[in-house]
């Protein structure tokens, strides 16, 4: 499984992109329109996506056209289909997901011992009393 497919569907444009493109194929004229970012993003985004083959590209004329790599999604699809069925499977042993030849990583936290008195505790008793008049009072005359 190449990594690169998920870091590319990792920004929020791109991912925008690939559902548009899951329409059929467009061009990139149609496809800034619709993202709504500058050209030269959107060319830079696509670039991303094509060199990971999510997508590719036809140039008919001036135009180029891009359309989405069905097996490379699938790829993508397959392997977390498996990631989730390993986690079922190991819920419903009531186990936990063992590492391999790995100790798992626990943070151990300091405890804090819990004041006595909390500073805000006699915030109210130091607030000034309220005047008769308010500042809205000055707003509206």
């Amino acid at each position: 499984m190449d990594c690169r497919i998920f870091q590319a569907l990792s920004e929020e444009i791109r991912l925008r992109m690939i559902s548009l493109l899951a329409s059929g194929e467009i061009n990139v004229t149609d496809l800034t329109r619709r993202v709504g970012s500058p050209q030269p993003t959107v060319s830079r985004h696509l670039k991303v996506l094509s060199d990971t083959g999510l997508v590719r590209s036809t140039r008919r004329g001036k135009e180029v056209y891009y359309e989405i790599e069905p097996s490379r999604l699938k790829e993508a699809w397959d392997f977390i289909g498996n990631l989730i069925a390993r986690a079922k499977a190991e819920a419903h042993r009531g186990g936990k997901i063992q590492s391999r030849g790995r100790k798992p990583i626990v943070k151990k936290t300091k405890r804090i011992a819990k004041p006595s008195t909390y500073p805000l505790d006699d915030w109210e008793e130091k607030q000034p009393a309220p005047s008769k008049r308010s500042d809205m009072d000055d707003f509206l005359l």
